[in-house]
């Protein structure tokens, strides 16, 4: 287990991610089958806010049906900024709270393309994006 949003956190979150077949069977996939992937890739800048030693910003593409965490620090253009407190993200990641319902209650900021939020906020909802999202809680420790 790895201390959440460390340096070893992040590379085993792309172990798990890699590991599990379905990179977030991307963004583009996971948990709806049917929503569009993006040819160029959706790129996803994460700030989580309130970290004890900073804000934690980290990133992600999901291209061709799998995601790639790149890990900590933004990477290039984003189609999608995510902006959380540390409270409200230990709650996605542990399932307490939708990224959805964090976005409609004001508790997540998501900007971007509206094609494109509307594409995160559906996957996030999906069954294997909660499939990703328990294993990589079962690899963090507080």
């Amino acid at each position: 287990m790895s201390r959440w949003l460390s340096e070893a956190w992040f590379e085993d979150v792309r172990r798990v991610v890699a590991d599990a077949g379905v990179g977030c069977a991307g963004l583009a996939s996971v948990g709806a089958p049917d929503a569009p992937v993006h040819p160029d890739g959706m790129r996803v800048h994460v700030v989580v806010t309130g970290v004890a030693d900073g804000d934690v910003r980290w990133s992600c593409t999901v291209q061709d049906g799998s995601m790639t965490v790149a890990g900590p620090g933004p990477t290039g253009r984003a189609d999608v900024v995510v902006t959380i407190s540390v409270d409200n993200a230990r709650r996605v990641l542990c399932g307490d709270l939708g990224l959805s319902s964090a976005y409609m209650q004001g508790l997540a900021k998501v900007e971007g393309r509206t094609g494109a939020v509307l594409d995160l906020l559906a996957c996030s909802a999906g069954e294997r994006f909660g499939v990703v999202r328990s294993a990589v809680a079962g690899i963090t420790e507080d």
